[in-house]
């Protein structure tokens, strides 16, 4: 789960997956950085890569992380708005 807010981080921690911080939000670098999140992403483009990169290994191949995409861009009771790999 993306987020530019600790709430953001924390939600993803309790719903069991991981966490990316977007520094270019609401949110300060110290408070983002309390949560640890798996990874820190300072800029669109990065975030578009790492997720790129997560795509093609748990759509191609059956493995790699969790993507989580906000509600607001996919219907919550949509199935495909929750990919979980095999390492989880």
């Amino acid at each position: 789960m993306a987020g530019d807010a600790a709430a953001d981080l924390r939600a993803g921690r309790d719903a069991g997956v991981r966490t990316v911080a977007c520094l270019w939000g609401a949110g300060r670098r110290e408070a983002l950085a309390r949560q640890a999140p798996w990874r820190t992403v300072t800029c669109v483009g990065e975030l578009t890569v790492l997720l790129d990169g997560l795509t093609a290994g748990a759509v191609g191949a059956g493995a790699g992380g969790t993507i989580v995409l906000a509600p607001a861009t996919m219907g919550a009771g949509d199935p495909s708005a929750r990919l979980r790999g095999s390492d989880g």
